[in-house]
């Protein structure tokens, strides 16, 4: 094997490893060494010093001056989590009399555009939260009125017992995007500011590294070779005395805070999964509003992880739109390389415990999002 270098005054061009009748040895260019030793600190030297520049040069934006705002707390995305956070943090702080800025920043264009689940919520935490959540207009439209668990086979849906935990007594069919825009309206007015469209696109952490102190947002107008552009905004940085991070699964602050901190190093990995959801609009004859079905086995085999849903709702208290959240998840550790979890959902749509719940209607909506798979669920 040959590998290149270059050091200082040039003194060493290329090392390469051949065999020798008393074993192996390090040769430079015809001339033996008794040690590879120099040779070793001169890679390593070499290596430390190219991996500084390559830092410089990866980083064009490392001396862009950027406007810096304080704040007491800082929230990074504007999901159910992050919202119920943030108005937490704020009742508190109001019934001790005391002032708390409290900021939530959200990568997409408003509240709520990035929420994608078919959800049955059940509202314990919630009635902790914002007891009064009715007479405040909380999208809790459609109560669960009948489970079901089913085993399908290719043209057969085998009624199961449900889980324990999967019973949905005193549970709501929701959207989770209309949930968490009413949430930003409820943190809005105890005075949490919300800012949609800022990203949290790098951590701030302390001179020596071993805290987290805020959040740097994205940079807009950048070009292509990473330079600043001609229309280029620099993002801005806000430094926090508690920061949570809300991203949801696989959010890019929180893998770079877990190696940084190595929060797995104690744990097992985690797993994934992939759910690919559509949103109907059925006749009103075929609506059942309050119907939960969820079920297992086909498409899948019998190695793969996975399962689907589809729940009946309606998305107003009155004359609301007569609606069928319809999804299968699919965990990505299938063993199968040619799986593909959209092409399964379209064959699940085709069994005939599913299609006649579709039959006459029309997809309204359609998306796919990463789940988390691991842990207590």
């Amino acid at each position: 094997m040959l590998l290149s270098c270059s050091v200082r005054r040039g003194a060493v061009a290329a090392i390469a490893r051949v065999p020798a009748a008393a074993g192996r040895r390090l040769v430079l260019r015809g001339a033996p060494l008794s040690s590879p030793r120099p040779i070793a600190a001169a890679m390593l030297h070499t290596t430390r010093a190219a991996s500084r520049a390559t830092e410089a040069a990866a980083d064009p934006l490392a001396d862009v001056e950027r406007f810096v705002d304080n704040t007491d707390v800082l929230i990074v995305g504007a999901g159910p989590a992050g919202l119920a956070a943030a108005i937490r943090f704020k009742q508190q702080a109001n019934a001790d009399g005391k002032e708390l800025r409290v900021m939530v920043i959200e990568k997409a264009a408003e509240v709520g555009a990035h929420m994608l689940s078919g959800n049955v919520l059940e509202p314990r935490a919630l009635n902790e939260l914002i007891p009064d959540w009715k007479a405040r207009g909380a999208p809790l439209n459609t109560p669960v009125v009948e489970d079901k668990m089913m085993l399908l086979t290719r043209s057969s849906a085998i009624p199961l017992p449900a889980p324990p935990d999967m019973h949905n007594d005193g549970n709501y069919v929701i959207s989770l995007n209309q949930f968490a825009k009413w949430l930003g309206e409820q943190a809005e007015e105890l005075g949490v500011e919300i800012y949609p469209g800022f990203a949290g696109a790098k951590p701030l952490l302390s001179a020596d590294g071993a805290k987290l102190v805020g959040v740097q947002t994205g940079d807009m107008g950048v070009a292509k070779d990473g330079t600043p552009g001609d229309a280029f905004e620099p993002g801005m940085q806000i430094r926090a005395r508690v920061t949570l991070l809300g991203e949801g699964c696989h959010g890019s602050l929180s893998k770079v805070l877990i190696n940084q901190f190595g929060l797995r190093k104690e744990g097992q990995f985690q797993t994934y999964g992939i759910g690919v959801k559509e949103v109907w609009e059925v006749p009103a004859e075929q609506h059942q509003p309050g119907l939960v079905m969820h079920s297992l086995g086909w498409p899948l085999d019998y190695k793969t992880y996975g399962g689907s849903f589809l729940y009946h709702w309606t998305d107003a208290p009155e004359n609301g739109r007569k609606l069928v959240s319809v999804g299968l998840v699919v965990a990505l550790d299938y063993w199968n390389v040619n799986t593909r979890p959209y092409m399964e959902f379209q064959r699940y749509k085709h069994h005939p415990a599913i299609s006649k719940h579709l039959t006459g209607g029309k997809c309204i909506s359609y998306g796919a999002r990463a789940l988390n798979e691991g842990g207590l669920q």
